[in-house]
């Protein structure tokens, strides 16, 4: 998904120019979904002052680069009564991210803010790349589960690796849901299991991995899952888990996870996402509307991690010997962490 559609998710009232074009980039091991904007036209977020992540600063995954062999710099400018600009300098060589200026620049902070970015030449932007995982899913070998892969699992039946595929809906319905996919994803389906990710119906000690990708900060009590996933595997087996960064996702709003909150969660020995789950992340809607997505079990972000959040979580599952070993790849301005626990 790049910037644009992006940001559509996240905010509707971002304006990015008329005929500004979509631009994807593999370079170094990392994948840009850019979009091109031509020099002086504007993208324009109208108000800024429900998104805590632009509002505190902690927005690093803007990143610019010039077209053609040119160097220039981008503003990105806050304004409400009075404005306040930051420059990034850039260039052809690198994607570099682009500074916030100080929202205390204004002389009023707290009022209706407008953020802008625009440069004096032709630029791509792009929200955080994804890392390539082609090494990462190479430790799934042996027997194992992908949890919720949805119709296209990222790890493959091959001759190191017996997967089983974890999904909540029948076949029957996958097929009606999905019968627009190819042959290729069908011939997959064969390999799918009712179960959750609390629930996924193998033997203790059994498996020598499980994963899941953008699973995870969708689970209600992740203490209790991780515990559970440990038991299911047999000694040195892994989980393997891609986890969206909170910059990278459009839960631009929601409280920040931390670790006292999931040690409550896993105090409760529940693992469906609670009500107030649902009012956490739907927070400013109306109480009408919270309803039908609890009713629906409508699939919600129960937790977004930042760097912080999820090395504190990763050191707790050391603590309480839940797994011996962990290993984080993570690099400033990527969606996603790469986290291997190893039993």
């Amino acid at each position: 998904m790049n910037i644009k559609d992006s940001f559509k998710k996240k905010l509707k009232a971002i304006k990015f120019p008329e005929k500004s074009k979509s631009v994807k980039i593999n370079e170094n091991g990392l994948i840009y979904d850019c979009v091109r904007i031509k020099a002086n036209r504007e993208i324009t977020i109208a108000d800024i002052s429900e998104i805590r992540h632009l509002k505190n600063n902690k927005l690093p995954g803007i990143l610019a680069r010039s077209l053609g062999e040119g160097f220039g710099a981008v503003e990105v400018r806050l304004s409400g009564s009075t404005a306040s600009s930051q420059y990034s300098n850039i260039s052809s060589l690198n994607f570099s991210p682009l500074l916030l200026p100080s929202i205390f620049g204004l002389k009023n902070p707290f009022e209706k803010i407008c953020l802008t970015i625009s440069s004096n030449i032709d630029f791509l932007i792009c929200s955080p790349p994804r890392i390539a995982r082609k090494d990462f899913l190479s430790l799934a070998q042996g027997k194992g589960v992908e949890i919720g892969p949805g119709p296209s699992p990222q790890i493959v039946n091959n001759d190191r690796t017996l997967v089983k595929y974890i999904e909540e809906k029948p076949a029957d319905e996958w097929k009606e849901l999905y019968a627009e996919f190819g042959d290729e994803a069908k011939e997959k389906w064969n390999a799918y299991q009712i179960g959750t990710a609390s629930d996924i119906g193998e033997a203790d000690s059994s498996l020598d991995f499980i994963f899941a990708s953008h699973v995870f900060e969708h689970l209600h009590n992740p203490i209790g899952h991780l515990k559970y996933w440990s038991k299911k595997l047999c000694l040195g087996g892994l989980v393997l888990l891609v986890v969206p960064q909170q910059s990278g996702t459009k839960d631009f709003s929601q409280n920040f996870t931390n670790i006292s909150r999931l040690k409550q969660e896993e105090s409760g020995d529940q693992f469906m996402p609670s009500v107030e789950n649902y009012f956490d992340w739907a927070k400013g809607w109306k109480k009408e509307a919270v309803d039908k997505l609890i009713r629906e079990k409508f699939s919600i972000h129960v937790h977004t991690y930042d760097y912080d959040s999820i090395v504190m979580l990763a050191e707790e599952m050391i603590f309480m010997k839940v797994f011996s070993d962990y290993i984080i790849e993570y690099l400033p301005c990527t969606k996603d962490f790469l986290i291997a626990f190893k039993k």
